[in-house]
């Protein structure tokens, strides 16, 4: 077969699940209050044809050590967990980046200011360990 094949790792059940709450927190954040010290930058562009899609970003120094299609999936688990199913199939594009990444500014000028300040408020976190 002329397929490589791959083993995931993943990471620890309880790391996913912390992720993940912490980007259904914000993205549940009424937008007048003001965002937690440290916490994940959530973007949601959508399309204006039809069919309608979504495409979501989120910028955390916790994705700092995981892999883009481990922080993907935890974005996945947040979009279903706070909007359904329904959603998660109307998402185009889904990535998390660290606001370290060159990427993350690159992206989203005008969300620059945010992203500095994200990066300013954390020392990037020790790489998670992934199961085995």
């Amino acid at each position: 077969m002329a397929v490589i094949e791959r083993r995931e790792t993943g990471i620890k059940p309880s790391v996913s699940a912390r992720l993940r709450d912490g980007i259904v927190e914000e993205m549940g954040r009424a937008e007048r209050l003001p965002r937690p010290p440290g916490g994940p930058i959530v973007i949601r562009e959508e399309s204006a044809g039809v069919p309608r899609y979504s495409r979501w970003y989120v910028i955390w120094d916790q994705f700092l050590g995981l892999d883009p299609e481990l922080r993907s999936e935890v974005i996945l688990d947040a979009v279903e967990r706070k909007f359904g199913k329904k959603e998660v199939l109307r998402s185009s594009m889904v990535m998390g980046l660290t606001p370290d990444e060159p990427l993350a500014r690159e992206v989203f000028p005008q969300e620059s200011a945010k992203i500095s300040q994200l990066a300013a408020v954390h020392e990037p976190r020790a790489k998670y360990r992934t199961k085995r």
